[in-house]
């Protein structure tokens, strides 16, 4: 009776500790917007190199927007962005890292990001998310649309994201395509993005000579993208071949 009894207690105590350890990591989480942090205060309260930390984050940017949240709660990519803005490094590698778990709305989401994040490798990625086609599922923005609304893609939110980057960039941004974006039909949409990927060959070296870098060994988007398809196709292959 005594050792059950201790195993019981245990166990609550398991689970008030997990539950104390989850809301400190909320509180980190909500806290970034609003504080002035820099890398190494970031990292003491909100490090991505903890499972605790980057899983919270991860959550969040997965799950889809239904309300607008409580409280004190931030959106996602406020948090997102201002990991962006106080440890730029830290926030691309996280992305790379985690890309493989990033849901369509989580990827949509990070596309949004990428906007604060002033460096070549956040043009290369976005450029990258351009042939992502799967729809990012916004039930808020459907809710708040003014009129008929078409759950946008990941490669829509890559594209204005690219956009709004290079217009205030302003190098090359003249002579960039236009084309009249509506939220009712996808069709503008693909008609933007084929336009950009045709303009972007000639346009993307003189942008890219003018941003920083982090340098030949930070993570590749690129390569984790193709080696994530790759992956797929391989397991799509192997579920089709039959066993003999």
């Amino acid at each position: 009776m005594k050792l059950r009894c201790e195993w019981v207690f245990l166990c609550l105590g398991l689970i008030v500790t997990s539950a104390v350890a989850e809301d400190d990591v909320r509180k980190a989480y909500n806290s970034i917007c609003f504080s002035n942090y820099n890398a190494r205060t970031l990292s003491a309260v909100f490090d991505l190199d903890q499972p605790g930390p980057s899983a919270f984050l991860l959550e969040k940017m997965n799950a889809k927007l239904k309300e607008m949240p409580n409280g004190c709660d931030c959106f996602p990519m406020e948090v997102m962005a201002a990991i962006f803005r106080i440890d730029p490094r830290k926030g691309y590698e996280w992305f790379v890292t985690n890309y493989e778990q990033l849901s369509a709305v989580g990827r949509g989401s990070m596309a949004q990001c990428l906007v604060s994040l002033d460096r070549k490798e956040a043009y290369e990625a976005l450029v990258e998310l351009l042939s992502d086609k799967e729809t990012v599922i916004n039930p808020l923005a459907a809710k708040w649309a003014p009129g008929p609304y078409t759950h946008l893609r990941v490669c829509d939110h890559a594209y204005n994201s690219l956009d709004g980057k290079i217009r205030i960039g302003k190098v090359r941004a003249r002579d960039m395509p236009r084309t009249t974006l509506s939220f009712e039909s996808l069709e503008p949409w693909d008609e933007a993005i084929s336009k950009f990927t045709n303009w972007w060959p000639t346009a993307s070296a003189e942008i890219l000579s003018k941003r920083e870098s982090f340098g030949t060994n930070a993570p590749s988007l690129k390569e984790t993208i193709v080696k994530h398809r790759a992956a797929i196709t391989a397991a799509a292959s192997t579920a089709r071949t039959p066993i003999r």
